[in-house]
């Protein structure tokens, strides 16, 4: 059976979102065995049942599929058993549930696919015992059989093979499911250490939860919310969205006149080819940190958002108020990071299928330490809030002789920010900074976009109904592969390598939109074993390991971690309490976020409360196949560390901090479980790297 997860949300989450008949206890739930301070917690199977008591009685409720329940009493009666179910470790219980509509999950951790294009599709095994012989034989020629099979989809019942990961992409952020991490054990592949893994999963073809535009709860004292609604999913009609991100400093000026050409072309494109709508475009303006120098008017500042019909006067008219800045910023460093997130954040992308960030400046960005950054990011941290939104950065880079000792900082940051996984980066540097050649890239990305709108637009008669006269010549197919004249055989040679690209990234996006409309079936759990390497070459992870975390422990994490993180640089902690506060923290979020705020306030008077002083550390960290990096940190390495490399992990604890704030405030990212607004117990998947 073909596993296509792509289309596949999983109604799950926090039991506090099922919970209308709440019964206040006491008690507190029960121990894992052999654990003093971990409890048992569960995960409820598709189409579960929650009884409000120990009986097969008709007062029920379905629990959302992996939704999480803390386990507060076992019992047997007439040889069934039950568990009794709560929604938190403090007493608050719900209801009974068969025992076998639920299997045990004793950690937060769960996995998500890397990009099949980069190594061999994942094979899911029927049990340890057959990945481990087929990891133990060593053998090409069998592992090519059921990869082969699997892939040809010729599986059946005898083989020990139980599906095979999908041959596309699955965007976890956009099609949000859940394959928590029942069991591991380690191994070796060859001289690499591996990791094998029990999964659940659910096999088939369903659409992603359908979740109308909503308003988020407000946030959390000391978060800013920026977004006002969620993400739809596709509603039927393709469109694509482009928000152009301006550096308008100074030197921009011609750049941006010609930008407003390329757009004028694109919408003559759309109504020739009788494509009305199909594509949308914003414009986000940018200078430099008002610090930096005085008289620049503004660090962002949105021109035009994305409307839905929007004409092409409107536009223009908005686009024209760019102007640029009637000062110059001293070097060619500036806060395009700025620009960047704003455009993430502020934008209002609902109902965009292909989503596009173009950042067009002639200067380098400032870094996540530089005092004049207003995000505190770096380009990979903020190219995963982009991808967290779907959203594709593309880079312009203008390389003009002044600028030219910044060129080689600015290009590798700037890869690093367009990058696809599974494509390679978006960045295209203009030579010299030449007007005309940068019009020719600008011409090549709005007519590859234009041409994807027009291809998916027709091949799945989403096509607006034009009442207006139709001239009497057939309205034209816009060819993918149009080539725009360039000036010498490198430059043409440069424009269709941006061009392939492009294309790629469109047929990945066409492809996902065609799954997300798919119909809905009803979905049935299977666990399985895979392993976290690639066979052929077990150098190559082929898996991500992620936390699931709601929004509240999110902004408790955001919380508690800047207040260690303070109370550290201001001398108040000693460099071993500061590496337990940051260590206990990992512990928790890796093993149970709802603990999260036993930490307390990191003050002298707390750090005896911490998981290390009570000797229980060890069991948050056994059992647990993958760990952050700070747990690998111990008090010798700091003392061994010189002062740079301690400087190094504070800065990297200081750029998740930020992070935090920027996902927490991000709502278009957060799953809410069977609809309704963005709230604390919405959820994310959060990558382990980016814990503490």
């Amino acid at each position: 059976m073909q596993l296509i997860l792509a289309r596949f949300v999983l109604s799950f989450i926090l039991c506090l979102v099922f919970t209308p008949q709440t019964i206040l206890a006491a008690d507190t739930p029960l121990l894992m065995k052999g654990k003093q301070t971990l409890y048992q917690r569960v995960l409820a199977r598709p189409g579960s049942l929650l009884y409000t008591k120990s009986t097969h009685s008709s007062d029920t409720q379905k629990a959302l599929a992996f939704s999480i329940h803390y386990v507060y009493e076992r019992k047997t009666i007439s040889a069934t058993n039950w568990i009794k179910l709560g929604s938190d470790s403090k007493g608050s219980t719900h209801g009974w549930g068969l025992e076998s509509d639920f299997f045990a999950w004793n950690h937060g951790l769960t996995v998500s696919f890397h990009d099949p294009a980069a190594h061999d599709r994942v094979l899911l095994l029927r049990n340890k015992h057959s990945l481990k012989d087929l990891i133990s034989q060593d053998s090409t020629a069998l592992y090519s059989s059921y990869y082969q099979d699997a892939i040809a989809g010729k599986i059946n019942r005898q083989s020990p093979v139980v599906s095979v990961q999908p041959n596309h992409t699955i965007d976890i952020n956009k099609n949000f499911y859940l394959m928590p991490i029942l069991g591991h054990e380690d191994v070796f592949m060859g001289a690499e250490k591996a990791t094998m893994l029990e999964v659940a999963f659910v096999p088939g073809v369903i659409t992603a939860a359908k979740q109308p535009a909503q308003k988020p709860a407000a946030p959390k004292p000391g978060h800013t919310q920026t977004l006002s609604t969620t993400v739809s999913p596709a509603t039927g009609k393709f469109r694509a969205g482009i928000a152009f991100v301006i550096d308008s400093t100074t030197s921009m000026g011609p750049y941006i006149g010609r930008t407003r050409q390329a757009v004028r072309k694109v919408y003559e494109s759309l109504n020739y080819a009788n494509i009305k709508g199909g594509i949308d475009f914003a414009a986000v303006a940018y200078r430099d940190s008002m610090l930096a120098v005085e008289g620049l008017g503004y660090l962002t500042k949105v021109y035009a958002d994305f409307k839905p019909g929007k004409s092409a006067m409107e536009y223009y008219t908005e686009v024209e108020k760019i102007t640029p800045s009637p000062v110059s910023t001293r070097d060619f460093i500036e806060d395009s990071y700025a620009g960047v997130l704003e455009a993430i954040n502020s934008l209002n992308w609902d109902g965009i299928t292909a989503r596009y960030i173009v950042l067009l400046t002639d200067a380098g960005a400032r870094k996540e330490g530089d005092p004049l950054s207003s995000t505190k990011l770096n380009a990979k941290k903020l190219q995963q809030l982009a991808r967290a939104k779907n959203i594709n950065i593309i880079m312009l880079h203008l390389l003009t002789p002044e600028g030219e000792k910044n060129h080689a900082e600015a290009q590798k940051q700037y890869k690093q920010l367009s990058t696809y996984p599974g494509i390679g980066d978006f960045y295209y540097g203009v030579e010299t900074g030449d007007l005309e050649a940068y019009g020719r890239a600008i011409d090549t990305l709005a007519e590859q976009i234009t041409a994807q709108v027009n291809q998916i637009s027709i091949s799945t008669n989403i096509n607006e109904t034009n009442t207006t006269e139709q001239p009497a010549t057939p309205s034209p197919t816009i060819s993918p592969t149009t080539t725009v004249a360039a000036e010498t055989l490198e430059e043409a040679s440069r424009l269709a390598s941006f061009q392939d690209k492009l294309q790629k990234l469109g047929n990945a996006i066409k492809m996902q939109y065609l799954l997300d409309t798919g119909a809905d079936k009803v979905p049935s759990l299977v666990k399985s074993w895979v392993v976290d390497r690639d066979f052929n070459d077990p150098s190559v992870p082929t898996l991500d390991v992620r936390v699931l975390l709601t929004r509240d422990q999110l902004s408790d994490l955001y919380d508690v971690m800047e207040q260690v993180l303070t109370t550290f640089q201001d001398g108040l902690l000693s460099p071993e309490n500061f590496l337990k506060q940051i260590k206990t923290l990992a512990a928790k979020m890796s093993r149970d976020p709802a603990a999260i705020k036993l930490t307390g306030q990191p003050s002298a008077q707390s750090i005896g409360e911490q998981l290390d002083d009570m000797g229980f550390m060890r069991e948050y960290i056994d059992d647990l196949p993958y760990q952050s990096e700070i747990m690998k940190v111990s008090l010798q390495d700091w003392e061994s560390w010189p002062a740079k490399q301690q400087l190094e992990l504070v800065n990297r604890l200081e750029e998740k901090i930020s992070w935090y704030k920027s996902l927490h405030n991000n709502a278009g990212v957060w799953y809410t479980p069977g609809g309704g607004t963005v709230n604390g117990n919405s959820v994310y998947p959060v990558n382990i790297n980016m814990l503490p």
